[in-house]
């Protein structure tokens, strides 16, 4: 479950040229650290929309990230409508595979659409590299072929678990609720360990089930097979109930009953005292087996009397 960004491109387009920036990321721990309004929350958030995430902010599509990429910027005091602007981001897994992303912010490009190379083509841009297309934020990102969402679960290793909603459907973990615990951007964070949770999807526990799904804890699986075996247990009592009942209503009309039957199912059988069929002789309550060795004892007396007689 390893994701580490090698570098990030953002990509600006003016009437006067190309401005942007290009940040290398290295191994282990990277602390950014600039003053204010000099561009850390915009990195920040500038992966955050290359990934497709921008839903763990809210449930807004506007694009999040500054004027300078979708409105103007200014160069020298001169401002300059941005034409068209771009993000590219770099990432490893955990076998060291690289995937090159890379998302508009604003131009004629359709937003929703993320384009992929599998290898290091901003590192490396001379190479060779097989390039797909897919779509984000829209239904199905998460769970059908072309959805990004998809491609990067399965770039990363993830298998994302199928959770409950509150009206009684169910849909993937989207990862939208899982990196709030891994990216806290300031805007929207720090108010507690976790930042802001996205629960407009509906999803009953989104914060437990990402902690969850990140801890291994497997919790929820569980719970899921708990409630899987409850509902057979309970389906297994309800059948059991019913063929007992059925019993009942056929020994009736032949004065009998079923005796020593436990109530619900019972993994200890078999049980002290066995379950047996009673019918009436004698105005008493006997055993099918007594009574059906005494009425055949009866009939061979009668047998031998005939007999004789």
């Amino acid at each position: 479950m390893s994701l580490r960004i090698r570098r990030l491109r953002l990509h600006a387009v003016t009437i006067n040229g190309s401005y942007g920036v290009e940040i290398p990321f290295q191994d282990k721990l990277v602390v950014l650290r600039a003053n204010n309004t000099t561009g850390k929350s915009t990195c920040v958030q500038a992966i955050i929309y290359c990934l497709g995430l921008e839903k763990m902010l809210g449930p807004s599509r506007s694009v999040p990230l500054p004027h300078v990429m979708t409105r103007c910027l200014e160069d020298d005091g001169v401002e300059m409508p941005v034409i068209e602007s771009k993000v590219l981001l770099e990432i490893c897994n955990s076998k060291n595979e690289i995937l090159t992303i890379q998302r508009y912010a604003h131009g004629d490009q359709d937003r929703r659409l993320i384009s992929t190379w599998d290898g290091p083509a901003l590192s490396n841009p001379t190479g060779s590299y097989h390039q797909t297309d897919y779509y984000a934020t829209d239904s199905g990102a998460a769970s059908r072929p072309a959805g990004f969402h998809t491609r990067l679960a399965s770039f990363l290793g993830w298998n994302l678990p199928s959770v409950s909603r509150f009206n009684g459907t169910e849909c993937p973990l989207y990862m939208e609720c899982i990196f709030p615990l891994i990216v806290v951007e300031q805007k929207h964070g720090w108010a507690a360990i976790q930042s802001n949770m996205p629960t407009f999807f509906g999803i009953k526990e989104v914060a437990k089930r990402a902690l969850e799904f990140l801890m291994g804890l497997e919790a929820y699986s569980l719970s899921l097979k708990r409630q899987q075996l409850q509902m057979e247990e309970a389906t297994l009592k309800l059948e059991w109930k019913h063929s007992v009942s059925e019993c009942g209503a056929l020994l009736r009309p032949l004065n009998g009953r079923l005796r020593g039957m436990p109530e619900e199912p019972t993994a200890d059988w078999p049980p002290a005292v066995l379950p047996c069929i009673e019918v009436v002789r004698d105005n008493e309550w006997v055993p099918l087996i007594s009574a059906i060795d005494k009425d055949a004892h009866d009939l061979l007396v009668l047998g031998h009397a005939s007999t004789d007689g």
